[in-house]
C-alpha cells in the first residue's frame, strides 16, 4: 500500500545522489579529463555532509529505502516462488539487508556531519 510513496522519495533521493555524487564524477572523469585521484572522494563526501538539511534528507531517504527494501526484496523472491521453500531464510535475509545496508550509509552521512574538520 506504501510502496509508491517509498519508491517516489527514492526516486527523488537518486536524483539528489546523483546531482551530489555523480555528476560530478562524470565531470571530473570525463570532461575535465583529470587524472584518477582516490584521495578525493573523502574530503567530497565530508563536505556533502556538513549541511543538516542535506544529512537530514539522506537520513530520511536511507529509511524510506529500508521500508522500500523491506517490502520489495521478499516480494522479488515470492515472484519467482522461492517464498514457500524459502521463507524462514529469505525473511531472515531479508530483513538483514533491508535494515543493515541503509544503517550503514546513514552512519556514514550522520558520522561526517558529527564529525566536521
Amino acid at each position: 500500500r506504501n510502496m509508491i510513496w517509498t519508491g517516489l522519495v527514492v526516486l527523488a533521493f537518486l536524483v539528489l545522489h546523483f546531482y551530489d555524487f555523480w555528476f560530478p564524477e562524470i565531470v571530473h572523469k570525463y570532461i575535465q579529463v583529470h587524472p584518477e585521484d582516490p584521495t578525493r572522494y573523502y574530503a567530497e563526501t565530508v563536505a556533502k555532509f556538513t549541511d543538516p538539511v542535506r544529512t537530514a534528507l539522506y537520513v530520511i531517504s536511507f529509511i524510506f529505502l529500508s521500508l522500500h527494501l523491506l517490502h520489495g526484496f521478499s516480494s522479488s523472491f515470492q515472484s519467482v516462488g522461492w517464498h514457500e521453500k524459502f521463507y524462514k531464510g529469505m525473511r531472515g535475509a531479508t530483513v538483514a539487508f533491508s535494515i543493515l545496508i541503509p544503517l550503514g550509509f546513514i552512519f556514514i552521512a550522520v558520522y561526517h556531519y558529527f564529525n566536521q574538520v
